[in-house]
């Protein structure tokens, strides 16, 4: 019997060494927590350093153990491994007292897990609770021992452990719990917080308080035991009321619809990694400008909605007008997004309406038809009758009449007085002149998607549908002299490590027109600004140029504007097209001036140099010909030097010019 024994004792020690064998061999390799990637959530920064949003299921904050207070290591210790120091990964003496209760009492609650495993555990194994997990773990924690200084494995924990309410790491929980950073804890949070991980959502203090004030009680007994604290730091920590309340992730800048443009462009390229890889992304966003754009767009509808209360006419009840709104604002030379607002008191960041809002420009589409007649040999001085149009539409019974927005006409008008007043009969005439699809080319220059634009007369009045953003890029070509840019919003983009990724390229430049043909533009739009700023707005910047644009039945009100510095582009109306009864002037300019006000404030005027080419000469204002030497009525017009006028303006007369302009939009 005795043989029987021995030879079944011997061949279980062989079966039990075999199977040793077959674990060790079969653990995975513990090198690969000294180049270890913890999943750190996406995080999207400002031009100047602001968090503007974090988006992963995990929050966590990696920190160098060199940093975390020597007291909350002591909590984490004495809580957890109190010989911690003197083991070698598995602590005899706990496992022994696991053993005993197991085999008195059938329980596993007396726990033997070191730190170093719960380790192996959190990044090697799963949750089941089997003892051939545990053996693994175990094996797993002697090597991490003989692989690992103590303070690596003690950082690895602090880092990976999870706390509860989704913040994994010790400086996460202290930011969450807290709202501070950890060497901000006092001693009563931090026993709270080297409590948690036994069971983050039982004894959570903003879950269980009873639950959370026991275990925090528990780990002080456990501190003042092995005399990590004394009696006074006891007495004061363990009556401390708990002070755990929920932080959100930090937001400094609010720029959601910049975040989720980031969040997708990044989707897109790198797929769910983004949520977890730890990438740091900065923005050309700069905070003090979006901050503007913010309190524009509240502002300027906020009023809209006090100026059109809807009444219900069945319940008289008084509700306020779901009315929408954007704003885009970006550096002319580089393309730099500044800032950017994609809706109004709107919870859905995913439709972006500076970006993703195709709606008709109206007459801030102007002065690309004018550009275009300019390119083709027009002047600013060109005279084009302000008359009534009619035109044969593709239907055979039906004509188009289109009329000014004041249903006045003025007769023959130069083109600087016409863009200024918005005149729909000259900008027609002007685009029929210069010829559609020679303006459509034209236009498709400034990166607009012609092949989309409607191909008749009605171009002229902006029946085509683009984005603020598109208009804005646009607009660029005008302010920085004739160059095309490339809109971003991603500056650079650091790893896990801190190393730099990716780093937005130098601006690709193309000439697209003469930087003449810019300048003048520009001048024209200076000239049209200025009529709106002596009734709407006392400015005294003399560097601003700018277009109003409303749409049939006041669907769409516009105000796309720039200096040499930034160009910005607002726009307002509503999601499912209706009237604003208002002209954009009202509706819309408020938005753009209340934002470059402030983001222009303190800068010094700033306009584009006046390139060589360019003449100035006097002109007749009625015919737009040469003045005579002494015509007192005359006026200083640009020209570019061969569309200088080489005729004299016959009958010269000394009538003063009627300047007055009529309702602006």
């Amino acid at each position: 019997m005795k043989r029987i024994i021995k030879n079944l004792s011997i061949t279980g020690a062989i079966f039990a060494a075999i199977a040793l064998v077959y674990l060790e061999l079969n653990l995975p390799p513990v090198a690969q927590l000294q180049d270890v990637r913890l999943q750190v959530p996406l995080q999207i920064y400002s031009s100047d350093n602001k968090i503007i949003a974090t988006f992963g299921a995990k929050f966590r904050e990696p920190i160098a153990i060199t940093t975390v207070p020597p007291q909350l290591l002591n909590a984490i210790i004495a809580t957890e491994d109190v010989r911690f120091y003197q083991h070698y990964g598995i602590d005899l003496r706990s496992l022994i007292r696991a053993l005993v209760q197991l085999i008195k009492t059938g329980s596993k609650d007396q726990g033997a897990s070191t730190i170093t495993m719960q380790v192996a555990r959190n990044f090697f194994l799963g949750r089941e609770k089997t003892y051939f997990r545990k053996i693994k773990e175990m094996l797993l924690a002697i090597n991490i021992e003989f692989s690992l200084t103590k303070q690596e494995i003690l950082e690895l924990y602090c880092n990976k452990i999870f706390f509860g309410k989704r913040a994994y790491g010790i400086a996460a929980a202290a930011k969450i719990y807290y709202g501070v950073t950890v060497d901000k804890l006092t001693l009563a949070q931090m026993a709270m917080l080297a409590g948690l991980p036994q069971a983050p959502s039982a004894i959570n203090p903003l879950n269980n308080t009873t639950a959370a004030i026991k275990r925090r009680k528990h780990v002080l007994d456990r501190m003042l035991h092995h005399d990590f604290i004394d009696l006074i730091e006891y007495t004061v920590a363990v009556n401390t009321p708990l002070t755990a309340e929920y932080h959100a992730a930090t937001v400094e800048l609010e720029a959601p619809y910049v975040a989720e443009m980031v969040r997708q462009e990044l989707f897109a390229k790198l797929g769910a990694e983004i949520y977890s890889a730890g990438y740091d992304v900065y923005t050309s966003i700069d905070s003090a400008q979006q901050n503007a754009a913010n309190a524009a767009v509240t502002k300027a509808l906020t009023a809209y909605q006090k100026r059109h209360i809807v009444t219900d006419p069945k319940t008289h009840t008084k509700t306020l007008a779901n009315i929408q709104g954007a704003l885009i604002a970006m550096q002319p030379d580089t393309g730099a997004i500044t800032a950017m607002v994609g809706g109004y008191n709107d919870s859905d960041t995913y439709f972006n309406r500076a970006t993703q809002a195709y709606r008709q420009p109206g007459s801030s589409f102007k002065p690309f038809i004018y550009a275009a007649a300019l390119e083709q040999g027009s002047t600013c001085a060109t005279i084009i009758n302000d008359a009534p149009v009619v035109h044969q539409t593709s239907h055979d019974t039906a004509v188009w009449r289109p009329k000014n927005h004041t249903y006045k006409f003025s007769g023959p008008t130069r083109l600087r007085d016409a863009i200024a007043k918005s005149l729909n009969m000259i900008a027609i005439r002007l685009l029929e002149t210069t010829g559609i699809k020679t303006t459509l080319n034209f236009a498709a220059k400034f990166g607009f998607e012609v092949k989309k634009f409607p191909h008749d007369l009605t171009l002229a009045l902006g029946t085509c549908e683009i984005t603020p953003m598109a208009l804005a890029t646009g607009y660029c070509s005008f302010a920085n002299g004739g160059l095309k840019i490339k809109p971003y919003i991603i500056n650079k983009i650091t790893n896990y490590y801190g190393d730099l990724v990716f780093t937005a390229p130098a601006p690709i430049k193309e000439r697209i027109i003469d930087v003449r043909l810019a300048y003048i533009t520009s001048s024209l739009l200076q000239n049209a600004f200025k009529k709106v700023t002596t009734r709407f707005w006392r400015t005294k910047r003399t560097d601003l140029a700018g277009k109003t644009g409303s749409t049939n039945d006041h669907k769409d009100a516009w105000y796309a504007g720039f200096n040499r510095d930034l160009v910005t582009v607002v726009w307002v109306g509503f999601d499912n097209p209706q009237t604003l009864n208002e002209y954009s002037i009202r509706a819309a300019f408020p938005m753009w001036h209340y934002f470059m006000g402030t983001a222009l404030q303190n800068q010094p005027n700033h306009i584009l140099a006046e390139p060589a080419g360019i003449v100035t000469v006097r002109i007749d204002p009625k015919t737009g010909l040469l003045a005579g030497s002494q015509q007192t009525n005359a006026i200083y017009e640009i020209f570019r030097k061969e569309n200088v006028p080489n005729q004299a303006a016959p009958n010269i007369t000394n009538a003063a010019e009627d300047h007055n302009i009529s309702e602006l939009f």
